[in-house]
C-alpha cells in the first residue's frame, strides 16, 4: 500500500495543478479582461478562451488524478492551439486577448514539456 501511494505521489506534477489553473484563468479572463473590438473578433476570443480552458481545467485536473503521460502530449497540443488561437481566429488585433492567449500557449507548452522530461529522466533510471 505504502509503495502504490509513493508511486501515485510521484507522478502528481505540479505543473498539472499550473494548467489546471491557467485553464481556470482563460475561462474567468473573458470577463475579466477587456476584449472590446469591433466585430465578431472579441466573441471569437471569448469562445476560445472558454473552450480551451475547459480543456486544459480538466486536463489538469484529470493528470492529476491518474497520470497518464499521453496526456502531457495533449496538452502541448492545447497550448500551441492556443497560441497561435489569435491569427487563426483573427482576434490578433485585442491587445489583451492576443497576450493572454500567447501567455497561456506558453505556459501550457512549458508545465507539459517539463513533465514529459520528468518522465523521460525517470524512465532512464
Amino acid at each position: 500500500m505504502e509503495d502504490n501511494r509513493q508511486w501515485i505521489e510521484d507522478r502528481q506534477h505540479w505543473q498539472d495543478m499550473l494548467i489546471a489553473m491557467v485553464g481556470a484563468w482563460l475561462i474567468a479572463s473573458s470577463w475579466i479582461l477587456d476584449f472590446t473590438a469591433p466585430g465578431s473578433a472579441a466573441s471569437a476570443s471569448t469562445a476560445d478562451f472558454v473552450a480551451t480552458g475547459i480543456a486544459a481545467l480538466a486536463l489538469g485536473v484529470v493528470a492529476l488524478l491518474d497520470y497518464r503521460v499521453w496526456e502531457e502530449w495533449i496538452g502541448i497540443a492545447i497550448g500551441i492551439w492556443l497560441a497561435a488561437s489569435p491569427w487563426v481566429l483573427h482576434f490578433e488585433a485585442i491587445p489583451n486577448a492576443l497576450w493572454n492567449a500567447v501567455a497561456g500557449g506558453i505556459l501550457i507548452v512549458g508545465a507539459a514539456g517539463w513533465n514529459l522530461l520528468e518522465e523521460y529522466r525517470l524512465s532512464r533510471k
